[in-house]
């Protein structure tokens, strides 16, 4: 196996009923969007949770509602768009809004992700990725994913990238690095960790050594660790 893709832990899963179900998560700027293109050319359905919330809080009817009750009417524009930056600056540094916020949010992802499970069983797909940047529980139901791959980089590169993509200066990133869980807690739910310390073409032929350690690891229904 590639160093570039270290293995922690992998168990057979019993996937008659469903998809395999792979979460790729990692903090901000780690390269976790960069890694889900490769799987994605891969032919594997990646399902990205940031992109349905945004989504959902615009075209979800119920969720619409509910934020406006709890953020007001201004939360949106006359066009019916969110506005990001009232809401934003309602639940910045505000850790009871941020919360409430994502109470509302969060289920109605998941259950957007309960849809394409279903879909993806329905045209018996064998994998299905859920792409997120936060570690959230589901205390409503059983934990879908049968393992979870963890995207990982130094800060300053990290910073760097954000940087770059989000044109905003390295304080602001600091910031909402600052507001993620830190790295360890990423880690400590790994199965997989993929390190992206290379280019951008470089960690998309990685997610093709990441699916051939998986699907070796899946077939053979085994469990394993590697230093």
């Amino acid at each position: 196996m590639s160093d570039e893709v270290h293995e922690l832990a992998v168990d057979g899963v019993d996937r008659q009923a469903r998809p395999f179900v792979i979460r790729v998560t990692g903090g901000i700027g780690s390269g976790k969007s960069t890694l889900c293109r490769g799987i994605e050319a891969l032919g594997v359905l990646v399902f990205n949770a940031d992109a349905a919330a945004k989504r959902l809080m615009t075209e979800d009817p119920n969720l619409r509602e509910a934020i406006q009750s709890a953020f007001g009417t201004a939360a949106y524009r006359t066009d019916g768009s969110l506005d990001r930056a009232h809401v934003a600056n309602i639940v910045f540094g505000d850790d009871d809004a941020l919360k409430q916020l994502n109470s509302l949010v969060h289920p109605a992802v998941f259950a957007a992700f309960d849809a394409a499970i279903e879909k993806s069983r329905a045209r018996s797909d064998r994998f299905l990725v859920y792409e997120a940047a936060l570690l959230v529980d589901r205390p409503d139901a059983e934990n879908p994913f049968d393992l979870t791959v963890v995207v990982d980089s130094t800060l300053l590169d990290r910073m760097e990238r954000a940087r770059k993509r989000d044109g905003v200066d390295l304080d602001t990133i600091e910031s909402r690095i600052e507001k993620q869980p830190p790295r360890t807690a990423y880690l400590d739910v790994a199965d997989y960790v993929v390190v992206n310390d290379g280019s951008i073409s470089d960690l998309e032929r990685k997610a093709a050594a990441l699916f051939d350690s998986i699907e070796r690891d899946f077939l053979a229904g085994k469990s394993s660790e590697l230093d």
